[in-house]
């Protein structure tokens, strides 16, 4: 049973490739003494090493390979890359850091054998090695043809050592024979190093040269730096931070990917907080590798055969972090959910904190997880509001002004719906009124029979009056005591109906004032506001029935002063009746009379409460309508602060549109309200095209909204029956019918008119935008199921580069691109036991390391599959295009760089 590897792949370590534990005196010399010294020597070079944490050093004697043997296997966990340094026939100085299978290449046991061997072979120096003057010997062929014999039998590296020395590349021979160096090893596609030794400064001269040589296209030359140490205690005085597999592999992907393996300065800057990388996780389940596998901080690939594991351990990941995440991601697009479960998981982060599978104590974490073909399937969604929106908006709302423009606009949005559910209710209850107040009057009687009425016995006492023995005067008298007594029995009326509206409003309406919601602020701030408002609340509806009983106690003194004036007029009009003839019909006529003017009055008092009530509707229904309108202006005040975001960018353009949903108005309206058997009728009578029914512009829909509740109250509009009442479909029709239209262009493309995989990579792009300011993880499964393979490789790759640096990304894929292009720092390789891919033990296991990791395949059927080869071969293997994808990668130096810019 062999060992599962699972290394965390490539991280920083400090270098120094340039020691020499050799002293100038010692060359050429191999006697006891002087290899005990050499011994002793590496050995002191080797404790400075430790002490400074140099985890990788190059020992780079002159023309001598002695130290190495001494330092190759230290107990100190040095990592020691076996080199030498070479004096060309130009001046210069040159290192050779060996390939570490070169020793057993050429079939020799001794490093020291071994470089003596490449001295006289390859580099045409006769033994020995030295001048008489114990001088090293230059090298006897040309620059060209050794470092591309080095290069393309795989010999090892060349560096230009310290090149701004006074012995180095750049200190030494003629401008033109430098760039025709550099030409003929970037055009033969032969990778090489520059080196420094301490002034960092010396970096941008350097590539200001090389720039200056290639103005047009210029290619990514490493520089390094290094100690050059001639004593123990100068190592590491310089250093180079490489993020790379501690071994010759991993130097060479330095010279593939300069720019992101490769660091030099005193200090490396982490973008990444403890709390938001993800340290290792762990399955707990009998079928699984019970082991811990540690995750690179960076880029995480996880490749595998079909059904091997692989986007099974994503999802663990990612549903131990956040569930609720992973069940978002598939409702929203449709996706099933996954069948297959596991017993347990945990996911420890940089922090200590641990996330355990369905524990709710798990700490407050975050992911973006992207299921396989999530983002075409959202893509494809065709409504007028989509997540794709809720993304745009989530994106923005990261900008604290933008954010509380959102709040402010939902505030009023609540609030506006607030008015339009009690208007509504309002509505209902004052048309019920007037229906009810409609039939009142009818029942009272018709006022133009009564007024009729009432001049024929106001005629008839007229008739009798002129008959009776009462001068002109007592007549006038007698009027005027009449119209006394109206004009109180009147007012009489009126205040009784007063003080029944009083009472009915005392009983009833004690919740003058509505509680907001208080949604946006925390619990302790919310309920501080709901106390210190139910206190004002409280104080106010105490005030107000103070004022409604004050009134109906001033009302009720009025009507007591009013009995007493109808007394004494009543009692002031009996001399006057005494003296009427036929005193009994005058009588019977003035009660007539009277009967019929309390008839007339109350009809006048209720067609006026009839026409109050009609202003109140009206006024109601212009409410209403308002509301609609301001949904619209609410979008459009927000709009104006929203544009100024400067959150979406990144060669995109952004616009809003504000968009009426003509569709779900339709479906959610018309279609949903109206009795369809009916409806053409409906719209026939009129010019709305309710069934087809086009926003023009705001004003206009204002009116047309009038019009339809108009057309409600009046039954023009037949509904189903569960919208018959009033209120239900009121509340249908005046929904905030509004959106925001998030408008993105990129490249002169807009985001509707984009192919699937721009679209894609937009909607990726805005996705891991969600979250700038905490830069949790983002897990994507098979993302190349989103793209085509241009796409991929142009955008999707580039930008997973940028973006690993930022934050951790873990990818299961299948396309080389996204695990060679993307310079993986971890590759994760998963398996299913099977006849021909057999396991250690479990069902499930992985083996993990970095690209750099390389070995020969083994071809013993016996051993675990996962045993057998290297990360390197793994990907060659199971990625179609993944032998191509290494060399494209070593063929980058672009095409014909010098070519370009000539």
């Amino acid at each position: 049973m062999s060992e599962t590897k699972l290394s965390r792949g490539s991280i920083w370590a400090k270098w120094d490739l340039q020691v020499q534990p050799v002293s100038n005196n010692w060359l050429g010399k191999n006697d006891s003494a002087t290899l005990e010294k050499i011994e002793k020597s590496t050995q002191e070079y080797l404790k400075i090493a430790e002490e400074k944490n140099i985890e990788v050093i190059g020992i780079t004697d002159h023309n001598c390979g002695l130290a190495i043997d001494y330092a190759i296997n230290n107990d100190k966990n040095i990592k020691v890359l076996p080199g030498v340094e070479l004096d060309t026939r130009e001046g210069w100085h040159l290192l050779v850091i060996f390939n570490e299978n070169y020793k057993e290449k050429i079939g020799l046991e001794k490093w020291s054998e071994a470089v003596e061997y490449f001295l006289a072979k390859n580099c045409k120096i006769d033994r020995p090695f030295f001048n008489s003057d114990n001088t090293h010997k230059k090298i006897g062929c040309t620059t060209k043809e050794l470092i591309s014999d080095i290069w393309n039998s795989d010999i090892g590296i060349v560096v230009f050592a310290h090149c701004m020395s006074s012995d180095g590349f750049f200190k030494k021979s003629d401008v033109q024979g430098r760039k025709e160096i550099i030409d003929y090893l970037i055009n033969g596609n032969i990778y090489f190093s520059f080196e420094i030794k301490e002034k960092y400064e010396q970096i941008e001269e350097i590539q200001n040269k090389i720039k200056g040589w290639y103005p047009k296209n210029h290619p990514e030359i490493p520089i390094l730096s290094s100690s050059d140490a001639h004593k123990a205690s100068d190592v590491g005085s310089t250093y180079s931070l490489i993020k790379a597999n501690k071994n010759y592999e991993g130097l060479k992907q330095v010279l593939f990917e300069p720019k992101d393996r490769l660091f030099i300065g005193e200090e490396l800057n982490d973008n990444k907080t403890d709390y938001s990388v993800i340290e290792s996780v762990k399955f707990i389940d009998d079928n699984f590798l019970p082991h811990e596998i540690k995750l690179n901080q960076n880029l995480v690939t996880i490749i595998g055969g079909k059904s091997t594991g692989k986007s099974l351990l994503l999802r663990s990941i990612a549903e131990t972090i956040d569930q609720k995440e992973v069940i978002d991601r598939h409702k929203e697009v449709g996706l099933d959910v996954y069948s297959k479960k596991i017993k347990g998981f945990e996911v420890k982060w940089r922090d200590g904190q641990i996330s355990k599978l369905n524990n709710i104590d798990n700490p407050s974490k975050k992911i973006i997880y992207i299921p396989q073909s999530y983002l075409n399937r959202l893509v494809e969604k065709n409504e007028e509001q989509t997540s794709i929106d809720d993304i745009i908006k989530n994106v923005l709302i990261q900008d604290v002004d933008i954010k509380s423009a959102f709040e402010n606009l939902q505030s009023k949005n609540n609030s506006l719906n607030s008015k339009v559910a009690k208007n509504i209710e309002d509505l209902e209850q004052l048309y019920a009124n007037f229906i009810e107040l409609n039939k009142s009057i009818k029942n009272i009687g018709d006022k133009k029979g009564i007024e009729s009425e009432i001049k024929k016995i106001e005629n008839s006492i007229a008739d009798l009056k002129n008959k009776s023995g009462l001068d002109t005067s007592e007549i006038a008298k007698y009027n005027d005591l009449i119209k006394i007594k109206d004009k109180l029995a009147k007012r009489q009326e009126q205040i009784n109906t007063d003080l029944e509206s009083l009472n009915l409003l005392k009983s009833e309406n004690t919740e003058i004032i509505n509680k907001p919601l208080f949604s946006s602020v925390s619990e302790k701030t919310k309920e501080e506001l709901n106390i210190e408002f139910e206190k004002i609340q409280k104080v106010f509806i105490d005030d107000w029935l103070s004022f409604i009983d004050n009134k109906i106690t001033v009302l009720n003194d009025e009507i007591n002063e009013i009995a007493l004036a109808l007394s004494k007029t009543d009692s002031d009009l009996k001399p006057y009746s005494g003296k009427l003839n036929n005193s009994k019909i005058l009588t019977n006529l003035e009660l007539s009379l009277e009967k019929e003017k309390n008839k007339l009055n109350k009809i006048l008092i209720e067609q006026q409460k009839l026409e109050d009530l009609k202003k109140e509707i009206l006024l109601i229904i212009d409410n209403l309508a308002d509301f609609t309108k301001n949904f619209y202006n609410s979008l459009f005040d927000a709009k104006s602060i929203i544009m100024k975001q400067k959150l979406i960018k990144d060669e995109m353009d952004f616009e809003i549109d504000i968009l009426f949903k003509e569709k779900a108005f339709h479906n959610q309206f018309v279609l949903e309200v109206f009795n369809g058997v009916k409806l053409s009728t409906y719209v026939k009578s009129n010019s709305l095209n309710i069934d087809n029914y086009t926003f023009k512009n705001i004003e206009q829909f204002k009116a047309d909204i009038k019009t339809i509740i108009l057309d409600f109250l009046n039954k023009k509009i037949e509904t189903v029956k569960r919208y018959d009442s009033l209120s239900s479909a009121l509340k249908v029709l005046l929904k905030n019918w509004f959106v925001f239209d998030f408008k993105l262009t990129s490249e002169g493309d807009r985001f509707n008119e984009m192919s699937a995989g721009k679209k894609a990579f937009i909607l990726l792009k805005l996705l891991i935008d969600l979250d700038k300011s905490s830069k949790y993880p983002i897990l994507l499964d098979q993302p190349e199921d989103d793209w085509d393979n241009r796409s991929l490789y142009s955008q999707l790759r580039k930008f997973i580069k940028e973006k690993k640096k930022e934050r951790q990304i873990i990818i299961v894929t299948h396309n080389p691109n996204l695990v060679v292009g993307t310079d993986s720092e971890q590759v994760i390789i998963a398996n299913q036991k099977g006849n021909s891919t057999p396991n250690n033990i479990y069902h499930f296991e992985y083996t993990s390391g970095a690209l750099e990791d390389t070995s020969i395949r083994l071809q013993d059927n016996a051993i675990p599959i996962l045993n057998r080869q290297g990360i390197k071969e793994h990907v060659c293997d199971i990625l179609e295009g993944g032998e191509v994808a290494f060399k494209k990668r070593e063929q980058k130096y672009a095409i014909s760089t010098v070519h370009n810019n000539i």
